[in-house]
């Protein structure tokens, strides 16, 4: 009998990014990039480009958070793979409060295929 362990995924991909700066203005219809990591653990997630691309297949969970101020009418988020907006990944959000900060969250599983972005 072995007692030899294999580890079939040397590295769990993983990575918390941020946006740098005290603000930002998204334009319409572009990525909104986090342009810093915390970690990034496989490097599968780009600062330049924000594209996390899967190192394997599988069931991947993302937790996407922000804050927004000010006047926002009819904003949304949408969520894409390999430049296809994904089913049950749209946040929209309209809210006119002046100064106060409100938080804008989605989070979900997506099945990624190798190479997948």
């Amino acid at each position: 009998m072995s007692n030899a362990r294999y580890n079939l995924f040397p590295s769990k991909p993983a990575f918390r990014a941020y946006k740098s700066g005290s603000g930002f203005t998204p334009t319409a219809g572009t990525t909104i990039v986090w342009d810093n990591t915390i970690y990034n653990h496989g490097s599968h997630y780009s600062t330049s480009t924000g594209y996390f691309t899967a190192p394997f297949d599988g069931i991947y969970h993302f937790n996407l958070y922000s804050i927004t101020q000010g006047n926002v009418n009819n904003g949304q988020w949408n969520i894409f793979v390999n430049g296809s907006r994904i089913i049950g990944g749209d946040v929209h959000f309209s809210h006119n409060t002046g100064s106060y900060w409100d938080y804008v969250a989605w989070n979900g599983d997506v099945e990624l295929s190798e190479g997948d972005y």
